[in-house]
């Protein structure tokens, strides 16, 4: 049986969509290669219809988003990537990231 919840008992939370992930020159997208870029490209704008049906919802959206320092122990595994306070660390932007929206990094 399910239990009807309001909006503000639930979120929507987005998992690494940061730059390196998405575009070129990206470390993430690099290694994916073209056809992963354009599906990780493809999937921007319909999250972007997600985020925005949410926020009207009256539900929270949080973004957690893969930042690295580089003393980062995962850097011994994986070459440097999303790196904090680059380009490539930051949400994509293509308009549904919302100045309200927690951002909680994660990889340390």
């Amino acid at each position: 049986m399910s239990v009807p919840r309001s909006p503000k008992q639930q979120a929507v939370i987005v998992i690494d969509v940061a730059n390196d992930f998405v575009f070129s020159p990206g470390v993430i997208a690099e290694a994916g290669g073209p056809g992963y870029q354009a599906r990780a490209q493809a999937m921007v704008p319909k999250l972007a219809r997600v985020l925005d049906a949410a926020r009207a919802a009256g539900v929270l959206v949080v973004y957690a988003t893969d930042t690295h320092l580089p003393d980062d122990a995962e850097l011994v595994k994986w070459p440097p990537h999303s790196m904090k306070g680059t380009w490539n660390a930051e949400v994509v932007s293509a308009g549904h990231v919302s100045s309200l929206d927690p951002e909680e990094p994660t990889g340390r």
